[in-house]
């Protein structure tokens, strides 16, 4: 399905994902990183428990709008893929970035469990978002 996410996936050689590593000053993705030891696979993994999510640095692999203007996408590292719900006044605030194959850089993301708690999700306002950056035209397809 859309949820599984390898590190050699073309997601992770985009523009848009290659700039935010140049922005966080690394060469490429580590997760042992101080800079990117809250990842995702980190998150799926219960690390976060009871806690927000410090940093983190994700790309849309998936994405769409729901009638409330808010956005449903799904975030990935080559660790992993969670579900998201991404603000309206995010969405509104940086449209040519939080589209997929945007990248996001983030900080303190609350994570909520659903009901039966075997699946997680983060939630995005305009507190959590550091900096966004947007595929190259041609890249989002």
């Amino acid at each position: 399905g859309g949820l599984s996410a390898a590190g050699a996936s073309p997601w992770f050689k985009l523009t848009s994902w290659r700039r935010m590593l140049d922005a966080l000053d690394l060469e490429a993705f580590d997760p042992a990183s101080p800079m990117l030891r809250t990842n995702v696979g980190w998150i799926l993994g219960g690390g976060w428990r009871g806690q927000r999510v410090h940093r983190l640095a994700v790309v849309i692999v998936d994405c769409f709008e729901t009638i409330f203007g808010d956005l449903k996408v799904v975030l990935a590292d080559p660790t992993g893929a969670i579900r998201c719900t991404v603000h309206k006044d995010v969405a509104a605030e940086e449209p040519w970035a939080v589209r997929k194959g945007g990248a996001l850089l983030l900080k303190d993301v609350p994570v909520l469990t659903v009901a039966d708690a075997t699946e997680h999700y983060l939630v995005i306002t305009p507190n959590e978002l550091v900096q966004a950056f947007k595929p190259e035209e041609g890249e989002d397809e």
